[in-house]
């Protein structure tokens, strides 16, 4: 799933998703731990189809790359649009407020 660019500073886990995090690059390795979907992971390293990374607590290991994404996950996006369509809504309401209070100044003056 890796395009062309440069290698990213961070990935992110693909929607839905846990993942175990090996000590080695090889898939026979114990899991040390987990990431989740939407989880930030800085890559330290890539190995074969392996990347080493830490999450943001510090764990450090290798998952192997198909389940990482070079962009936030739909999950993560999503909240990040509806973060943007309320603080839009938000501006136009303002914006619609002074509007009113510009028509009913120049209906004011209007009949002065």
């Amino acid at each position: 799933p890796w395009s062309a660019q440069a290698d990213p500073d961070t990935v992110y886990i693909s929607d839905t998703l846990r993942v175990g995090v090996r000590s080695e690059p090889d898939s026979r390795a114990i899991p040390i731990g987990v990431v989740m979907t939407g989880m930030k992971l800085e890559v330290l390293d890539r190995q074969d189809n392996f990347i080493r990374i830490r999450t943001e607590k510090g764990l450090t290991g290798w998952i192997k790359d198909i389940y990482a994404l070079e962009k936030p996950p739909a999950v993560i996006q999503l909240k990040q649009l509806r973060a943007s369509q309320a603080m839009v809504t938000s501006g136009m309401e303002e914006l619609q407020q002074t509007v009113k209070v510009l028509e009913e100044t120049n209906t004011s003056l209007n009949e002065q």
